[in-house]
């Protein structure tokens, strides 16, 4: 049911699920009866809470979580304190531990969180994979530009050099059809003397 506190807020108290009148009216509700009626009460109110079975009804979402604030506590539910089980006629104990049980509702919401984490991480997972994907493309293309340009570099030390077909240079010639000084060759000592005598003896000629 609903309560109004002192500040005017409504609030759902369930504390009745637990009270003596509710567990007598949900044992003469039964068809047949019970071995261990403290305990199936017990499972019964659990079952309705989590949907174990899947076959229970679910309680609303906000009786649930009112529920569980309740069951949580570490006391010994008012329908069974000072009692003593009917079979064992043992101290009945049941809720001095607290449930540890979710809700359906409140484990729906942690799926559900625990989902939105996981999709997150698998976005973020094919992001890197798509940048180290595009990664190893650039550096090819580096080393590849690189060693174009190394190419270049070699075709145009070939070409400063100049080559014949046998790979020795040719000298420029100039004017007089000598090979100029940039590109003139030695010449032996006994071509020069042969040169220097063929012009004295056409010198005499001319002055005869």
């Amino acid at each position: 049911k609903v309560k109004t506190d002192a500040n005017g807020d409504q609030k759902i108290d369930t504390t009745g699920v637990i009270s003596r009148e509710c567990y007598e009216a949900w044992i003469k509700s039964r068809k047949r009866s019970l071995d261990n009626p403290e305990e199936a009460f017990r499972k019964t109110l659990v079952s309705y809470i989590t949907v174990a079975d899947g076959a229970s009804r679910p309680f609303a979402p906000e009786v649930e979580a009112s529920l569980l604030a309740l069951l949580r506590k570490r006391q010994i539910w008012p329908c069974f304190k000072d009692r003593k089980y009917s079979q064992k006629q043992t101290p009945i104990l049941i809720g001095s531990h607290g449930i540890r049980a979710k809700g359906y509702h409140e484990q729906r919401k942690l799926n559900g969180e625990a989902k939105a984490n996981v999709d997150a991480a698998r976005r973020n997972q094919r992001k890197k994979r798509k940048r180290h994907a595009h990664e190893p493309s650039e550096q090819e293309g580096g080393i590849g530009r690189a060693g174009s340009e190394s190419g270049q570099q070699r075709s145009r030390q070939r070409q400063n050099k100049g080559g014949s077909l046998d790979g020795g240079s040719i000298p420029p010639v100039n004017e007089r059809g000598d090979p100029s000084s940039r590109g003139q060759c030695p010449s032996s000592p006994k071509a020069d003397a042969r040169g220097s005598d063929e012009y004295n003896a056409s010198d005499r000629r001319e002055n005869e």
